[in-house]
C-alpha cells in the first residue's frame, strides 16, 4: 500500500466536521492553512459561500482558548469588534473583515469528486447518523461497495451488511477508524481519508485486505465494464492459421480449444462486433443474413459454442460468456481488449 498524503486543508476541515457537520469556516482561517488549496476547493465547489449577517448572527472566534465562546459583533469606528455574549469580563476581540466571509464544506460535492476520481458507480444514498452509501466498483469478478461514515461509533456489522447487500465493503471514515467493530475476516475493511486519500482525491486501497488480487484492469476498462455490462473476464487469442475448413485452434485463458468451421466463424463475427466498442450485440437476423446460422428461431448454434468454450472459461458458465439479451441479440461478453 502506497503512503498517501492528505491535503492539509482537507485534513483540517475533516477534523472540524467530524464532530459537527454544519460547522462554518472563515476565509481567514481556511487561507491560513493552505492558500492554494482554498482556491482549488472553491473552484471544485467543495467550499460553499455562506452569507453571514454579522449584525444579527452570533460570532465564534478561532483564537486559541476562545473556541466555543459566543460573541456578538459591533462596528466601532469602522472596525469590527466582537464582544462576549457570555462573560463581559472577557476581552474584546477585533475581527478582521476576512473573518466575516464564511464558508461551509459541501460533503455531497466532495462525495461526487471522490466517486469521479475513483471510478465508483451507483447512486449516493443518505442514511441516518451521517452514514452514506457512495456506490460500488468492480474489481474483476468482485463487486466492492463503498460506505462513508461520519461517526465511527454509529455503525454495526448488520448495518454494513444491509448497505453492502452482502458484497465486500470499504468503510470510509474521516479521521478515526472503527474502534468497536470486529470486521476481521468479514470481507470488510476500514480506511480513513486522512491516511488513504491523496491530493487528487484518489483513494489508496490495499485489495489484499479484501482477498482480492489486483485485476489488472485499466480505469477505462473498468468504465467499459460498467457501461456495457460485460459479464466475463476471459482472454481469447486466435493465432494465425491456414483455413482447413474443418477445425480451428483458439486459446481461451491460454488453454487450447478446437472449433469447427461454423462455430469458429460465428465466434469471429462476435469478436468483430465487439471490437466496435459499442457493446458487441449482434441480432440473430443479421447472423442469418450473413449465413452464419441456418434459422433465426433456433438456438442450438449458440449452445454448441457455449459448450465448447465454457470448460476453459473462468466462471465455467457458457451462458455468461456467450450472452443473450432475451431479445434475439447475442454477444461475446468480455472486454474488446481481451480478444486478439
Amino acid at each position: 500500500m502506497k503512503s498517501c498524503s492528505c491535503d492539509s486543508l482537507l485534513r483540517f476541515i475533516l477534523k472540524q466536521t467530524e464532530s459537527n457537520s454544519d460547522v462554518t469556516f472563515s476565509r481567514k482561517e481556511l487561507v491560513s492553512v493552505l492558500p492554494e488549496s482554498f482556491e482549488k476547493f472553491k473552484a471544485l465547489r467543495l467550499l460553499k459561500y455562506s452569507q453571514y449577517d454579522w449584525e444579527t448572527e452570533p460570532y465564534y472566534s478561532s483564537i486559541p482558548g476562545d473556541s466555543g465562546n459566543e460573541r456578538y459583533i459591533r462596528k466601532v469606528n469602522d472596525r469590527y469588534m466582537a464582544f462576549s455574549a457570555e462573560d463581559s469580563s472577557l476581552g474584546v476581540v477585533e475581527v478582521d473583515e476576512d473573518d466575516l466571509h464564511q464558508y461551509t464544506f459541501d460533503m455531497m460535492q466532495f462525495f461526487n469528486q471522490l466517486k469521479s476520481k475513483n471510478d465508483i458507480s451507483g447512486t449516493i444514498q443518505d442514511f441516518l447518523n451521517g452514514c452514506f452509501y457512495l456506490g460500488f466498483k468492480q474489481y474483476g469478478n468482485h463487486r466492492v461497495e463503498f460506505i462513508f461514515v461520519q461517526d465511527a461509533d454509529t455503525l454495526s456489522i448488520a448495518g454494513i451488511k444491509s448497505l453492502s447487500k452482502e458484497h465486500k465493503s470499504v468503510i470510509i471514515t474521516p479521521i478515526n477508524k472503527l474502534g468497536k467493530l470486529d470486521i476481521a475476516g468479514r470481507g470488510i475493511i476500514n480506511i480513513t481519508l486522512t491516511d488513504s486519500l491523496n491530493d487528487d482525491f484518489v483513494l489508496d486501497i490495499d485489495l489484499r485486505l479484501l482477498d482480492i488480487a489486483d485485476d489488472g484492469l485499466t480505469d477505462q476498462q473498468r468504465r467499459d465494464y460498467e457501461q456495457f455490462g460485460y459479464k466475463c473476464y476471459d482472454k481469447i487469442r486466435i493465432p494465425d492459421q491456414e483455413p482447413n475448413y474443418r477445425t480451428y485452434t483458439i486459446f481461451v485463458n491460454d488453454k487450447s480449444v478446437r472449433l469447427g468451421e461454423s462455430l469458429f466463424k460465428l465466434l469471429l463475427r462476435f469478436i468483430k462486433e465487439l471490437k466496435k466498442c459499442q457493446g458487441g450485440w449482434v441480432s440473430v437476423y443479421d447472423l442469418y443474413d450473413e449465413h452464419l446460422i441456418n434459422d433465426p428461431e433456433k438456438y442450438h448454434k449458440y449452445s454448441d459454442l457455449r459448450k465448447v468454450l465454457e470448460g476453459s472459461s473462468i466462471s465455467g458458465n457458457g451462458k455468461d460468456l456467450i450472452e443473450s439479451d432475451g431479445s434475439k441479440n447475442y454477444r461475446l461478453s468480455v472486454h474488446p481488449d481481451f480478444c486478439c
